[in-house]
């Protein structure tokens, strides 16, 4: 039976100071989802948000007219558009059941997602469901570390063995924010991903702004914010080659 062409994009939940110098919030990744929601309902799916507790908050840096368009800020503002209506009306990730109702999950990113991702029963349940039912995975920039706490029976790790991409610890350092990470007591998404067996393939720009998309079997990741669209269209590619 084909799997259905609706997919979950999912948030993090959590929010905490990270940009300096003025503290503000890292949370999620509002471009992140937009650029994702964009290309999966181009295709024809219908898209549902979860994230692990129901609520998020939105990233600071994702909300600057140098990341968010003049457009998409006029999607996202509106309150009444499709996106802002599904956004704000996201799932817990208890809420919903995988198996028989998804064939893509969409993880996306933000700094926050380092902190509650990894522990993320509901969501990685959501995640495994998918893809034992033979469906697609994706994530990008951060995202991609909610996968490493999806195990099978074995106690290996999703994305154990496969080639995954996500944002770098020289992203990291870049951006200044390298030592705030080193006070959460969580790893970065590189040592992350490296930790749970993944093979981290770092994009050939490192940091920058360039799209970068890696691609195994059904898991399909982006390495940073720019990377979401192009990740999200190679997941549907991917999906459609079932």
């Amino acid at each position: 039976m084909p799997l259905p062409q609706r997919a979950i994009i999912a948030l993090t939940s959590q929010h905490t100071e990270l940009y300096k110098p003025d503290g503000n919030e890292t949370g999620a990744f509002i471009t992140e989802a937009l650029d994702a929601y964009k290309a999966f309902t181009a295709a024809g799916f219908e898209v549902v948000f979860a994230s692990e507790s129901g609520d998020y908050t939105p990233d600071w840096l994702s909300l600057q007219p140098e990341v968010l368009s003049d457009a998409d800020r006029e999607v996202y503002e509106d309150t009444s558009s499709p996106f802002r209506s599904a956004l704000d009306n996201l799932y817990a990730a208890a809420d919903l059941s995988a198996p028989d109702g998804f064939g893509i999950l969409f993880a996306a990113g933000g700094h926050a997602a380092l902190t509650d991702y990894p522990d993320a029963a509901g969501l990685q349940a959501l995640a495994w469901g998918i893809y034992a039912a033979g469906g697609v995975l994706a994530a990008v920039s951060h995202g991609a570390v909610l996968f490493t706490g999806a195990k099978g029976d074995d106690g290996r790790s999703l994305v154990a063995g496969k080639k995954v991409t996500g944002f770098t610890d020289a992203g990291e350092a870049e951006e200044g924010v390298l030592d705030v990470i080193k006070t959460w007591d969580r790893p970065t998404a590189e040592q992350s991903l490296k930790a749970a067996g993944a093979s981290f393939v770092e994009p050939p720009a490192g940091r920058k702004s360039d799209a970068f998309v890696e691609t195994d079997g059904r898991i399909v990741t982006g390495a940073n914010y720019a990377s979401a669209g192009p990740a999200a269209e190679a997941a549907i590619k991917v999906f459609k080659a079932l």
